[in-house]
């Protein structure tokens, strides 16, 4: 028996004990719960903002500032290129 096999029979004894059913029906418990499941989002806002503002502070370029002045270049070499061929 590998050991995916044994997490997967510990989880539906653990689903049939009927303490965790009972702990399952407490409203608190499931709002921490929900709680604790949005910390990994919320930590990686938070990190994203800090580090969009310390490149600020920095004046450091963001990759979404790289890209959208990569994306102007493109713009302005086909503008080029087409004024070129006009001549």
């Amino acid at each position: 028996m590998g050991m995916r096999d044994e997490f997967k029979s510990a989880g539906i004894r653990l689903l049939s004990d009927p303490r965790l059913l009972k702990l399952l029906q407490n409203e608190q418990l499931l709002r921490t719960l929900s709680t604790l499941i949005e910390v990994p989002d919320r930590l990686g806002e938070l990190g994203s903002e800090q580090g969009a503002r310390f490149a600020k502070n920095l004046h450091l370029a963001t990759d979404e500032r790289v890209r959208s002045l990569e994306a102007r270049l493109e713009l302005l070499e086909a503008e080029v290129a087409s004024l070129r061929q006009a001549r």
